[in-house]
């Protein structure tokens, strides 16, 4: 029995040196999620595999990180490149079921900004989001979306539909005609190509304006 545990505690010990050694000569992006989890929550790997099994929505990860300690360097850092992909929902594919459900969300991260920011949004044939990606970033009350390079990155993920959404710095949600002539633009194109456009949100400082909701 106690040549059982030796042995156990060595492996143990082996693999505590193994993983430390790697965290401290890799780049963080290139560690799995599984390992983020380990140094954010200061798990073993075989609780940081449950919790990463467990997880349902993003928010169940996020709310773990309330209990992170910010002044130990190595979980700051793997906190930081976790909570990147919270945001850009790498963990799991999250699906989209609203309109409104998302605009909340892209609401709270823009309401802020003092420039226009262009979100790509491309998703499978479950409404699962593939990537998320700020495309262009304007004037302040102006972008530089051009359809060229939306599909260009709409067809390099595959998508088999796209949401876009831009913020208005002003906090007025309410569409310009230069945000009509643009949403009609693509959707034509999205028909062309066979990409579905679901939606094309405006976000304000507390509200939104959906194409699709009207």
């Amino acid at each position: 029995m106690a040549a059982t545990a030796e042995k156990n505690l060595k492996k143990q010990l082996i693999a505590s040196n193994v993983f430390n050694n790697r965290i401290r000569t890799t780049n963080f992006t290139e560690l799995s999620t599984q390992e983020l989890i380990e140094l954010s929550f200061n798990l073993k790997p075989s609780k940081a595999a449950e919790l990463l099994e467990n997880i349902d929505t993003l928010a169940d990860l996020r709310n773990g990180l309330t209990e992170f300690p910010p002044t130990m360097e190595f979980q700051f850092k793997a906190s930081f490149e976790l909570s990147k992909r919270i945001l850009q929902f790498d963990v799991k594919k999250e699906k989209i079921t609203s309109s409104y459900g998302l605009a909340q969300q892209l609401i709270q991260e823009t309401r802020d900004l003092e420039q226009e920011h262009f979100i790509l949004l491309t998703l499978n044939t479950k409404n699962q989001i593939i990537r998320r990606r700020t495309l262009f970033i304007g004037t302040l009350n102006q972008n530089i979306a051009h359809p060229r390079d939306i599909f260009r990155e709409a067809i390099r993920d595959n998508a088999a539909q796209i949401i876009i959404a831009h913020n208005h710095p002003s906090g007025d949600p309410t569409p310009s005609e230069a945000d009509s002539i643009f949403t009609s633009r693509l959707t034509k194109i999205c028909e062309l190509i066979g990409i579905q456009m679901l939606d094309h949100l405006i976000l304000g400082e507390s509200t939104y304006y959906s194409y699709a909701e009207n």
